[in-house]
């Protein structure tokens, strides 16, 4: 398989879970998802925030925080 999913296997063997970033298509996503990694960030998704952003951008969404990690 190629590095990503290497990483992705070597962090589950670890107990963690594989997070990918600078995520910009779907394509992408797509594929990252295919090589096991249950996470990502990137524009794709949104542009990066500041927390007080963050929080502005969440309850705009009814959202009151962060859900537990």
């Amino acid at each position: 398989g190629g590095i990503g999913t290497q990483v992705a296997r070597r962090a589950h063997a670890l107990g963690m879970r594989a997070v990918a970033e600078g995520v910009e298509t779907s394509e992408q996503h797509a594929a990252l998802r295919t090589l096991g990694c249950e996470m990502a960030q990137g524009y794709l998704f949104g542009p990066a925030l500041w927390p007080g952003e963050l929080q502005a951008h969440l309850r705009a969404e009814g959202r009151t925080g962060l859900p537990a990690s």
